[in-house]
């Protein structure tokens, strides 16, 4: 399962991925402090009416956005009545899972291939099929979540710390912060919600509920034992729309190799991708470049930060995609690109768009000249090395918490995004 799903299955009653991708707080118009006396039980009443939420829904589509650690993954979520599909959307691959009241069906798109299978009964696939599952809306899920929120508030667990009035992306919402605190939590208490002693203890969350109860944003910080960093989730709501008119395709084409096996695959990028969020700034922005050139995905250039432009001017010679110059946003960087792309197609046309003249001649002689073959391999698994970071303890880092989330996975059931194993 991914990370980014994993974490927050951890977090929220999710499971997110494979890796996760590492923060960045949501902008927020804030509006003026509302100063009367924290009113709990109002508070409380505001999020129990958000896990609340879409459960009288039968049909809709629901669009969310997840960020773990600054990985960004986007849900497409479908219901009609008892068939339902989940679209999922991140930088490394597009993936699709329709939940049939008779099959479930996995479609993977990964580095060029495509693969639909049926999955039903699958068992190495029930924990990340259940991580999909939970994001929709679920009457059942909702209860749960429910009683184990009033249960952290009861055991003072949960500390409401403040609230205000502010808009998110142009939606109205009351955002409200609270801490939930394992550190003296009973043993009974805190494996009732999976808490051990490599876990963290403490989780700082920011929600935003609108006027009809539904989740704007959900976010919050946490730290590992063993690793000492902050690690961060964020989810926003897109959109929703209820209507009677909904309809779920059963997929025709099955492509050439099983999707399991593709999504395996996939998996493992993303556990490579992980490992570059885990580094410094300026190392992670290397480690990006080297995995996207590796991968020949110009959308993991943009996660690269200071080195994305760079990156996307060196994928040229190995896809030879001339497409890629129109994102390069940086004028030198483009005329480099249009070099690049002019030598890879020996095609001296591309060389009328360069700015600076001085470079022109380079151009054309790019185009005239053999180029070397580029030679690219099947990407292998990413193996980063410097002087502050040790791969070794990354992976190690990010297999305790792929355990760690995953042994919250099995507990989950049903189908809720607003639901909280630790809850909101």
């Amino acid at each position: 399962m991914e990370y980014h799903e994993k974490v927050m299955l951890l977090i929220l009653g999710l499971v997110v991925v494979f890796g996760a991708y590492f923060l960045f707080f949501v902008p927020v118009q804030k509006g003026p402090q509302i100063k009367d006396a924290l009113d709990r039980t109002e508070l409380t009443s505001i999020v129990m009416k958000g896990l609340d939420f879409g459960t009288n829904l039968n049909r809709y589509e629901y669009v969310i956005a997840e960020k773990t650690d600054g990985f960004v993954t986007q849900y497409n979520m479908t219901k009609n009545g008892g068939d339902s599909s989940i679209e999922i959307k991140n930088a490394l691959s597009q993936k699709k899972v329709y939940l049939f009241q008779n099959d479930t069906i996995l479609c993977v798109d990964f580095e060029g291939k495509h693969a639909c299978s049926s999955v039903k009964d699958n068992a190495d696939l029930t924990n990340y099929i259940g991580s999909l599952q939970y994001r929709f809306f679920d009457a059942a899920s909702a209860s749960r979540n429910k009683e184990d929120y009033q249960f952290l508030i009861d055991k003072k667990y949960l500390t409401f710390q403040t609230q205000e009035n502010t808009s998110i992306d142009g939606k109205a919402c009351r955002l409200i912060t609270y801490t939930i605190e394992f550190s003296n939590a009973s043993i009974n208490d805190a494996a009732r919600f999976g808490i051990g002693a490599s876990s963290p203890k403490r989780f700082d969350w920011r929600i935003c509920v609108d006027e009809k109860g539904m989740f704007v944003l959900r976010e919050f910080e946490y730290k590992f034992p063993a690793d000492g960093k902050t690690h961060s989730y964020e989810a926003k709501t897109i959109s929703l729309k209820i209507a009677n008119d909904i309809t779920i395709t059963k997929p025709t084409s099955t492509g050439d190799q099983n999707a399991v096996d593709l999504l395996r695959d996939e998996k493992q990028s993303q556990a490579d991708l992980v490992g570059c969020y885990q580094l410094k700034p300026s190392d992670k922005d290397t480690c990006l470049n080297t995995m996207a050139i590796q991968n020949a995905n110009k959308d993991i250039c943009a996660l690269a930060g200071t080195k994305a432009q760079r990156c996307l001017v060196s994928l040229v010679p190995i896809t030879k995609d001339p497409t890629i110059c129109q994102i390069v946003q940086d004028a030198g960087y483009r005329d480099d690109c249009l070099i690049e792309v002019a030598g890879a197609l020996k095609n001296q046309t591309y060389c009328s768009g360069i700015q600076n003249q001085s470079k022109t001649a380079n151009c054309q002689k790019a185009a005239l000249t053999q180029p070397q073959e580029t030679v690219r391999t099947e990407p292998n698994r990413l193996i980063v090395t410097n002087a502050t970071t040790n791969q070794t303890d990354i992976n190690a880092t990010v297999q305790m918490i792929l355990e760690y989330v995953e042994s919250r996975d099995a507990n989950q059931s049903g189908g809720n995004n607003n639901g909280t194993a630790t809850p909101q």
